[in-house]
């Protein structure tokens, strides 16, 4: 490895201006931006995974989709950190100690169908590749699903066209959020 130093006084970042195939954002958010992105494409970057929360802006998200590499965004791909934490809390609430390769196959689980989601979720919304929409649009729906299962949300559907419904959800604490989805009049649950 060879330290590459940083001038904050320039409009990039030395380090993602190397010959590379894969590119792994770890340490901050906006660490990778537009030009940034532009160098690693240049340099035949074809697979960025980020470790971090947010480390790429969203010019930088953009090239990537754009270009159509392998983008595995923060909230999916750094997803493990948040997933092996949840792991041990519920190790220590049920008083328990699972073997080391317990943990690693309940992480590769979770993993895989972070993955899986991702996946489905983008080729069912229109766009087959883009993990930044399947991971929004599925956190999105699971978090709407659960407010609307614990009577959280009120729901009221209106017909718009053929094919397609309205959803306003109204919490309890006054805001109003307004859904358009594609598809039947009768939107029981979001996203299925």
């Amino acid at each position: 490895a060879t330290f590459t130093p940083a001038d904050p006084a320039l409009d990039h970042n030395p380090l993602w201006n190397h010959k590379a195939e894969c590119a792994f954002p770890s340490a901050t958010q906006n660490e990778i931006n537009a030009k940034d992105a532009a160098n690693l494409l240049k340099n035949g970057v074809y697979v960025v995974s980020e470790g971090a929360n947010m480390p790429t802006t969203i010019d930088g998200v953009s090239q990537f989709l754009d270009a159509k590499i392998l983008f595995g965004p923060g909230k999916a791909a750094n997803a493990g950190g948040v997933a092996t934490s949840g792991l041990e809390m519920a190790q220590n609430s049920m008083r328990i100690s699972w073997t080391r390769e317990e943990v690693d196959t309940r992480l590769y689980n979770i993993m895989k169908t972070i993955h899986e989601v991702c996946h489905r979720t983008a080729e069912k919304y229109g766009t087959p590749g883009n993990y930044v929409n399947g991971a929004n649009i599925a956190g999105f729906l699971k978090v709407a699903n659960a407010m609307m299962d614990q009577g959280l949300v009120l729901v009221k559907v209106e017909a718009l066209v053929p094919g397609a419904c309205l959803l306003w959800l109204g919490a309890w604490h006054k805001h109003l959020y307004i859904l358009e989805l594609k598809r039947s009049a009768s939107c029981n649950r979001l996203g299925n």
